[in-house]
């Protein structure tokens, strides 16, 4: 009877000590896949911290034949033609400049006042280094547009709010084509925008339905 009385302790106990480390297996695992998760949420939206970069935003040339860029610099927004083919590129991508990258003001037009006298542009071997794409290394928000005005010489600036009433704006001159089309903007349309630091970086898509 003695045999069979600490057999079966023996058998309990086994078992205990089999669902305790289970507990603690899963527990750790569970405990691992948030670990994870969190890691993964935090390296989605980078800390972006260059003041001098560039993004493609489209085309330029006879041919479409040179990449559109859109340049910061702090605050300062301007754009800017690089003589580079815009093939290997995607709307979006980002680039920082190397260390003597600046780019030219060139006179463009010296008699139509429907078109820019001037603007900004860069060599062909200009040095640019690719360091990923709008959608993967900036916020991203829904924002409504609420004006959209031509300002002459082919610019345009669009108002935005977002759904806290805080107003963006996307001032751009449409001489070529964009990869997201905003110039044809109506009051009320909603696009997802790329922002940093309350400016709109470029339009991911829209207007959405």
């Amino acid at each position: 009877m003695k045999r069979i009385i600490t057999a079966l302790l023996l058998a309990i106990m086994t078992l205990y000590i089999a669902a305790c480390d289970r507990t603690l297996n899963e527990s750790g695992k569970s405990s691992s896949e948030s670990a994870s998760s969190e890691t993964q949420t935090s390296k989605e939206i980078p800390d972006f911290k260059h003041k001098k970069f560039y993004v493609i935003i489209g085309t330029m040339g006879d041919n479409n034949e040179y990449a559109r860029l859109r340049y910061f610099d702090g605050d300062d927004v301007d754009m800017v033609v690089w003589k580079h083919s815009p093939t290997e590129y995607k709307y979006g991508d980002v680039f920082i400049p190397g260390e003597n990258v600046i780019p030219e003001n060139v006179v463009v037009n010296e008699t139509d006042p429907a078109y820019p006298r001037s603007w900004y542009e860069l060599k062909g071997d200009a040095e640019l280094k690719l360091i990923g794409n709008c959608k993967d290394l900036f916020k991203s928000k829904k924002l409504k547009v609420t004006r959209n005005d031509y300002d002459g010489m082919r610019h345009f600036s669009i108002c935005l709010t977002d759904d806290k009433g805080s107003e963006y704006k996307y001032g751009f001159f449409d001489l070529g084509p964009f990869g997201v089309e905003i110039s044809s903007a109506q009051i009320g349309d909603v696009y997802d925008c790329a922002v940093k630091d309350g400016k709109i970086i470029i339009p991911l898509e829209g207007p959405l339905k």
